[in-house]
């Protein structure tokens, strides 16, 4: 299942314990994921905010743990049913 940009709708999981890991089994599988997103000081665009937001803890825990699905607008039964039989036996 790849990704589709155009057509994304985003399905954040929240993986415990070695989310690159569980990314990797996907990928094995033919399963794309991405990264829910960046905490704000990785992006240039707001470094001078940054300073004055304080701690980032929040972000980074949310950032190393959630991992976005390749779920979009057209992914029919069948493709839905491969991803999730694929995600309950990489948690097995």
């Amino acid at each position: 299942m790849k990704k589709n940009p155009e057509n994304q709708v985003n399905l954040p999981i929240y993986i415990e314990n070695n989310r690159n890991r569980f990314m990797e089994l996907l990928a094995v599988e033919g399963i794309e994921t991405t990264f829910y997103y960046y905490p704000i000081d990785k992006i240039s665009t707001y470094s001078n905010i940054v300073e004055k937001m304080g701690s980032l803890d929040n972000c980074y825990r949310i950032f190393e743990h959630i991992l976005i699905l390749p779920i979009n607008r057209n992914s029919n039964y069948k493709e839905l049913s491969l991803l999730f039989e694929n995600i309950e036996r990489i948690c097995k």
